[in-house]
């Protein structure tokens, strides 16, 4: 993974994800929060979509730097997302 610089203050951006909540019981889910792809005619006729509606799915990785607390979040390759499903 190549190093990142933070735009805002030039510090060292530290790689990592946000952790998402389920609800209503608020338990920690360790699984990375993913980008999709769908079809966006189906999901505005039905208001949603399952599984195979999917077009294209990534990771998301986040960066927080190490100076100011930005954080910057990047969808992850293809293929590094493929490995994580």
């Amino acid at each position: 993974m190549k190093k990142r610089v933070c735009p805002k203050c030039g510090g060292e951006m530290i790689a990592g994800f946000l952790l998402e909540k389920n609800m209503p019981v608020l338990e920690v889910d360790l699984t990375p929060t993913e980008w999709v792809s769908i079809d966006p005619e189906y999901f505005d006729k039905h208001g949603f979509f399952q599984t195979k509606h999917i077009r294209d799915r990534r990771r998301v990785e986040t960066h927080r730097c190490s100076e100011c607390n930005f954080l910057e979040s990047y969808a992850a390759d293809a293929s590094t997302a493929a490995d994580q499903k």
